[in-house]
């Protein structure tokens, strides 16, 4: 690969496969939920990954240390009760998703392909697509990777940064 967010993806879906077996689905995220028709092709509980910024600073000649976002988001389609009337047992099966999110949340963080350094958790958020029947968490984390890719006749060549 020459891309290190494609690197990045396949790595990130081979940990996910790993660790996380509940995950069904894995993908770039492309915004294919918010389409019905993409959205019936997806299988739940699904994981979209995204990398929405990467700021970059000079190395030495043309090369680059990248401090990369990178966002998975799960979503979820199955709705229990979790109301207080609720039977424990049903509101066990409805808070399901918090524990395969924070299962998401082992796999990666501190977690580093060999090419990045290590997976630090920034951000987390909630959010409901009720009108499309998802339930929908964001994790935000940060890495950092060398990009040699400008020098002559090199193709993207990733390696640790230890600082």
């Amino acid at each position: 690969m020459d891309d290190p967010e494609a690197e990045l993806l396949l790595a990130i879906q081979d940990r996910i496969q790993e660790k996380v077996p509940e995950i069904k689905y894995t993908d770039q995220n492309l915004g294919q939920y918010q389409n019905e028709k993409f959205r019936e092709s997806m299988l739940f509980p699904c994981l979209l990954i995204d990398f929405p910024s990467t700021s970059f600073s000079a190395l030495q000649g043309n090369n680059q240390l990248g401090d990369a976002s990178i966002v998975v988001t799960l979503f979820v389609d199955i709705w229990n009760n979790t109301n207080s009337l609720t039977p424990i047992e049903i509101k066990k099966a409805g808070l399901n998703y918090l524990a395969i999110n924070q299962k998401i949340f082992q796999a990666l963080q501190g977690w580093s392909p060999d090419f990045c350094t290590p997976f630090v958790r920034v951000q987390k958020k909630s959010h409901n697509d009720n009108e499309i029947g998802l339930n929908v968490k964001e994790t935000a984390f940060s890495s950092s990777y060398e990009d040699y890719s400008c020098e002559n006749e090199t193709r993207v060549k990733l390696n640790l940064s230890a600082e």
